[in-house]
């Protein structure tokens, strides 16, 4: 059995180049200290140059042994313990999140999931130290993951846990809206969570159209304008989030149609009191007709269903025609066409003289 003994005189540096030992105050004289092993009951010898095979003649076996113990130990207690988001809460809705941890190289990582089942309340997508997870139920689940490296060592696990919220889903009622020319809409939003908000895009996707913005709320109110002969659409895309989380959007369709503008044939004035027969005629093919006739009396037509009106005009002025209908889009003018008719009077002849 050998024992470690050392001799101590003054501090060394070792020259690693030829081995030699020497002062390190002034370097003027070899070192007279040096480590050696030796048997029990032997002297050691001193006053010889101290060189490097010496000092490091330990016997290699040994320690290369105590070495692997080192590295083994070491390699044990670091780099085991698999790193995570500080919090240890999380809050996250229905859908599919990433979740990772610092990668060791040479470790591997195992994830799992409680409580639950892989495949109906949670499932499990890759492996390694970056996975996700697909969130399929409301709960509150617990996630761990236990890292084991190279040397096998297994690390403490890890763990987050996370509540799950229902995903807001955004209801708009109606679907799809369609108005007249200057009106305004009335699309009601609501959702699957009461705190939900509902945020919207607007864009024309056809036609020309205008009043249309983005905007916040639980209502698209909004008046749109067309003032062309077709008809325009715009399409509102609403999303709603809540829970911190944003919901899938939905869009809403909005056509503007144009209103008509009725006309009135014949525009002959002006026409002599009491003339009867005088026919009026408007666009056909259109619904709800609305006749009105002042000064004169009707004595054909000027129904609903009419697209033409028979007057004498025998009464007090002033005197007009107007009309209004609603058209295949269910359209109205905004206001009645009418047409002003001068009446003449009649000429008063005087009676007869004699001269």
């Amino acid at each position: 059995m050998y024992k470690l003994k050392q001799l101590k005189r003054k501090s060394v540096l070792l020259n690693q180049s030829n081995g030699q030992v020497f002062n390190n105050i002034d370097a003027e004289q070899f070192s007279q200290s040096r480590i050696q092993y030796e048997q029990p009951g032997k002297e050691v010898k001193t006053g010889e140059i101290a060189r490097s095979e010496y000092l490091f003649s330990v016997k290699p076996k040994l320690l290369m042994l105590r070495g692997m113990f080192l590295i083994l130990l070491l390699a044990c207690s670091v780099g085991t313990w698999a790193q995570s988001d500080p919090s240890p809460v999380q809050v996250v809705c229905i859908g599919s999140e990433p979740y990772l941890v610092t990668a060791t190289p040479g470790s591997t990582y195992t994830w799992t999931i409680t409580p639950g089942t892989s495949g109906t309340e949670w499932r499990i997508n890759g492996t390694g130290n970056n996975i996700s997870v697909n969130w399929n139920i409301a709960g509150v689940y617990t996630l761990s993951v236990v890292e084991r490296n190279a040397a096998g060592c297994v690390g403490q696990p890890q763990q987050v846990v996370v509540t799950v919220s229902e995903r807001p889903v955004v209801i708009a009622t109606p679907a799809s809206q369609v108005i007249c020319s200057g009106a305004t809409t009335n699309i009601a939003l609501s959702s699957n969570i009461g705190t939900a908000t509902f945020a919207w895009t607007a864009a024309m996707t056809s036609g020309t159209a205008s009043g249309f913005t983005d905007g916040t709320g639980a209502t698209i109110a909004q008046t749109l304008t067309n003032t062309t002969n077709a008809a325009a659409t715009i399409a509102y895309t609403i999303t709603p989030t809540a829970n911190s989380s944003t919901g899938t959007p939905i869009t809403v369709v909005v056509t503007v149609y144009p209103r008509p503008v009725p006309t009135i044939t014949p525009t002959v004035n002006p026409v002599c009191f009491g003339t009867t027969g005088v026919v009026y005629t408007t666009e056909p093919g259109m619904t709800n007709y609305t006749w009105v006739a002042v000064g004169g009396v009707v004595t054909a037509g000027g129904t609903s269903t009419d697209n033409s009106v028979t007057l004498t005009w025998n009464g007090s002025g002033p005197y007009s025609v107007s009309v209004n209908y609603h058209n295949a889009n269910g359209c109205a003018s905004t206001s009645p066409t009418i047409q002003n008719v001068t009446v003449m009077p009649l000429p008063a002849t005087s009676p007869i003289y004699h001269n």
